[in-house]
């Protein structure tokens, strides 16, 4: 779009300071320009005079006879340039390093304040907690002492009460022996009065037996009876001994017969009778026709 009057005027103006600065900046850069040549210009007479100075004191070094001072004396001023920017900076570092323990003095100052109640502090703790180890201690003396003398007293319980339990058990067996003999009489009682009452009449124990007496006389002749039959049975049986024991010598001997037969027959009939005959000889018979087995 168009531009404005009044845009126009600030673009003008703003171009005619432009154009101002660049005139005011033109003439001191030339003004700077010829500064610029009268330093080249006097900057280039400077070292042809020093060059002559140089070639003068070079000349005079070897008329004098000492070549090679000016270098050393050169050297000397930078070393001793290079020397006092040392100690320059020694002292800085020394400053630096003397601020630096001040800093730190003055920070071990302020945590000192604030440490050392807390120091205080830890020692008051300290004591207590020595206080406390020191009384923890006679209580763990006082508590195993304790307890040493509870096992004694366990043990010394234990045995009493041991002690006691089998005077228990024995009154216990006591008192059911005793219990047990109290049945038997009372039972024994009961018999003695029924058989009071059976003697006087007043009951009767069976039909055929009225008392205990009776009925145990009676069982007793019956055993007295079988004593006297047992006693014939043994009598019979020694008797018959010696009887037996030969029938048990003749089965024996007949056993062998057979057994002697029964192989004589896997072999062959030919020997049988002469062997059966010596058999008889030896076992004793004429034959075994004149055996005779009895069985009971």
């Amino acid at each position: 779009g168009a531009i404005s009057s009044k845009d126009f005027k600030t673009l003008s103006q703003r171009i005619k300071n432009l154009a101002k600065s660049y005139k005011e900046c033109k003439v001191e850069l030339s003004d700077r320009r010829e500064e610029n040549a009268v330093l080249l210009n006097t900057l280039q007479t400077l070292r042809e005079e020093s060059e002559k100075v140089e070639r003068k004191l070079d000349r005079l070094e070897k008329e004098m006879g000492i070549v090679g001072f000016r270098e050393i004396h050169r050297n000397l001023i930078e070393k001793s340039k290079k020397t006092a920017d040392l100690d320059t900076d020694k002292s800085k570092v020394m400053a630096e390093i003397s601020q630096m323990v001040s800093e730190i003095a003055e920070e071990l100052q302020g945590r000192r304040a604030i440490i050392e109640p807390k120091i205080m502090e830890l020692k008051k703790i300290k004591n207590i907690s020595a206080k406390t180890s020191e009384e923890h201690s006679e209580l763990k003396i006082s508590y195993e002492r304790a307890v040493v003398s509870s096992e004694v007293e366990i043990l010394d319980l234990e045995e009493e009460c041991d002690a006691l339990q089998k005077e228990i058990l024995r009154k216990e067996n006591r008192f059911y022996e005793v219990k047990g003999s109290m049945e038997i009489l009372e039972a024994k009682l009961v018999k003695f009065e029924s058989e009071e009452k059976f003697r006087k009449g007043e009951k009767r124990l069976l039909p055929d037996f009225p008392t205990l007496k009776e009925l145990y006389q009676h069982k007793l002749s019956q055993q007295e009876g079988l004593q006297a039959e047992l006693r014939k049975q043994q009598k019979a049986i020694k008797e018959s001994e010696f009887r037996n024991a030969r029938q048990k010598k003749m089965f024996e001997d007949l056993q062998g017969i057979l057994r002697v037969k029964l192989s004589l027959e896997k072999r062959g009939t030919g020997e049988n009778e002469a062997l059966v005959g010596s058999l008889g000889k030896k076992y004793g018979h004429d034959g075994i026709e004149a055996n005779v087995l009895l069985l009971p």
